[in-house]
């Protein structure tokens, strides 16, 4: 499973970095640049801010339908190559960014307590403790995930 996040957290980069033009070429990450993302557009990651990619994943998440419809009604244009399997999220894909989405926003939420002039050490040191906690949960879900 550790292989499938990191090929999914890999895709999804690579897509948000490159904006889709990749060396590599993944058709499933030029479909996304097209989608049509009026009032949801989707979200960079950005290299020097790990709760980007928290972001990217959640709105990812959020426009999941018009994506999954997207990629089942795209007709490649000619000379484009047309999607494979391989090309495509699964159920099972989903599932693992839901279940990422919902470790990283441990993450998230302490970055924000944490952030701005008002925190002082113990802040700092009672949010290490407290993420200490959700990460021994998210090793232990991510376990019972990968039997």
């Amino acid at each position: 499973m550790t292989s499938n996040i990191k090929g999914l957290i890999g895709l999804v980069k690579d897509y948000q970095l490159t904006g889709g033009k990749s060396k590599q070429s993944y058709p499933c990450l030029n479909i996304l640049r097209k989608i049509n993302t009026n009032t949801c557009q989707l979200i960079q990651n950005n290299q020097t801010r790990w709760n980007s990619l928290f972001s990217a994943i959640s709105r990812s998440l959020n426009c999941r339908e018009r994506i999954t419809k997207f990629c089942q009604e795209y007709i490649p244009g000619s000379g484009v190559k047309a999607l494979g399997k391989d090309d495509l999220l699964s159920t099972r894909h989903w599932q693992e960014l839901e279940h990422l989405h919902d470790h990283l926003e441990a993450f998230y939420e302490a970055t924000i307590m944490v952030e701005g002039k008002y925190t002082g050490l113990a802040d700092h040191f009672q949010t290490l403790d407290w993420l200490l906690l959700e990460l021994e949960k998210t090793q232990q879900k991510f376990t019972e995930l990968a039997a």
